[in-house]
């Protein structure tokens, strides 16, 4: 066969890209006739330099969505819209598949809803055996090439959009500017339904001492919907990493994790059962949660909350109101030793959904925390406060408290074995063994307060007491008893 029409050297070689003098350069010949008797003749074919000359991409707004949702335009693969070569054959866009060098920097144009852009591949990265690969006569056809939007944290669960590309060859005479539209194609609707309405703050501070046979929020999430897609959306799981700085052994810092009790697991996940944003370990209801330890990584674990139940607590509420929705906890070991040291983190994926992993505004990391000197406490008199403490906190006071709202007194009556907290003639038996929240007073009527007592800080304190006569306790030698 002779090839003619054509200045210069000319040879014709198989098409499969191994040819030692012609790897990937050559030319496509596609006959217009009839196939080629077996007898020699002479015939005319047409030639074109067959190849992907550029791919138009047009992006267009269905619900909510902007040109701010899209990543920035540039030649790298990380760009708001990229070009990929399915270099794996397998006709689906996966890891295997290669990004395509572009030639130019795309620009997006376009508003209102309707944005534009143009990729233009490198003709030396992209040649002609690229664009023509096997697979389109074997079993595994499929798409060629594939057009990828990169879209911004920006993009809110429910927003929408679509996305349609017209696929160029060239063809003679004009080859930069012409071309021919051989495929079109588009993606239906696109719809977001990662949580990306989501924000998580520390429940620690600097400093922050922890004690033994307590529990500890560590995190709060607040997370919403926004748009209404007419489905349940409810956590399926929630990751925190502890990361252990001095002396950390969780089998010792934490209660166990397959407590037959839920409450009394190592890691907690709680809902904001009374709404007001505050974490409250004896209000607040805990979620009885499946726990999976990874271990992988030394000095880290990380700790995979899988909720038992669905629905229920584990909602994602619609809209948002301010506050947060859940919480993360800790409850420490009685047999916590003292100097024990560790911090917890939650990456922007830490919150799982049944629509999919969600996407915070960014991620979290605690305070540091460290374990103080184990110690029983008991009470050796009936004594009234006299001076501030962080132990006992006043949470709120009734429309009809207008003064001595602090004038909390707190006794212990041997004789029963019962520890009170009395306001303003009323008075209430507590427990002083965990951190408990009480009302004193009348609630129907508005003469109350309620307060929250919290046993260790309580104790843990240098506090000034009164004796029931007025005189101050006798104080004895430390070596002495009393």
């Amino acid at each position: 066969m002779s090839v003619q029409g054509a200045p210069g050297s000319l040879a014709l070689v198989w098409g499969d890209g191994a040819h030692i003098d012609y790897p990937r350069n050559y030319v496509v010949v596609r006959r217009t006739a009839a196939p080629l008797p077996a007898a020699a003749v002479t015939d005319t074919v047409f030639i074109n330099q067959t190849q992907l000359l550029r791919v138009a991409v047009t992006i267009r707004n269905v619900t909510g969505f902007s040109s701010t949702h899209i990543m920035p335009l540039d030649q790298t693969e990380n760009s708001g819209v990229s070009l990929w070569w399915d270099a794996n054959a397998d006709g689906q866009f996966n890891q295997g598949d290669m990004f395509v060098k572009l030639l130019e920097k795309p620009v997006l144009q376009g508003s209102a809803g309707v944005y534009t852009c143009t990729l233009v591949p490198d003709p030396a990265w992209l040649t002609a055996w690229l664009s023509c690969p096997q697979d389109s006569s074997y079993s595994t056809r499929g798409s060629n090439f594939f057009v990828c939007v990169n879209t911004t944290v920006d993009m809110s669960y429910g927003d929408q959009f679509s996305v349609s590309a017209d696929f160029y060859e060239p063809t003679e005479p004009n080859y930069d500017t012409g071309g021919y539209c051989f495929a079109r194609g588009s993606s239906g609707t696109v719809t977001c339904t990662s949580i990306t309405n989501t924000v998580y703050a520390k429940l620690t501070r600097h400093g922050q001492t922890v004690d033994a046979d307590g529990t500890v929020g560590l995190a709060s999430i607040d997370h919403f919907l926004g748009t209404d897609l007419g489905r349940s959306v409810y956590m399926t799981e929630v990751k925190v990493t502890i990361h252990g700085v001095t002396n950390f052994d969780p089998d010792e810092v934490f209660t166990a994790m397959d407590e037959e009790n839920p409450a009394q697991r190592g890691i907690l996940l709680y809902a904001d059962t009374n709404e007001n944003g505050v974490f409250n370990p004896g209000v607040d209801r805990v979620i009885p949660c499946y726990i999976n330890i990874d271990d992988s990584v030394p000095g880290q674990w990380t700790y995979t909350l899988i909720p038992q139940a669905t629905g229920g607590d584990t909602l994602v509420p619609g809209t948002s109101d301010g506050r947060p929705d859940h919480f993360v906890a800790v409850n420490l070991s009685e047999k916590l030793p003292y100097g024990v040291s560790f911090y917890a983190t939650m990456t922007k994926e830490a919150v799982t959904y049944n629509t999919g992993p969600g996407n915070s505004a960014s991620a979290l990391r605690t305070d540091t925390l460290t374990s103080t000197i184990a110690s029983k406490y008991q009470d050796l008199l009936d004594a009234s406060m006299v001076t501030a403490t962080t132990g006992l906190s006043i949470n709120a006071i009734g429309a009809r408290v207008t003064s001595a709202y602090h004038n909390v007194n707190f006794a212990y009556n041997p004789t029963n074995n019962q520890y009170t907290l009395s306001w303003n003639g009323f008075s209430v038996i507590i427990d002083v063994n965990e951190v408990g929240t009480y009302t004193i007073g009348n609630e129907a009527s508005g003469n109350y307060i309620t307060v929250t007592f919290d046993p260790v800080a309580f104790f843990r304190e240098d506090t000034l007491v009164c004796s029931p006569t007025g005189m101050p306790p006798q104080i004895n030698d430390a070596d002495g008893r009393f």
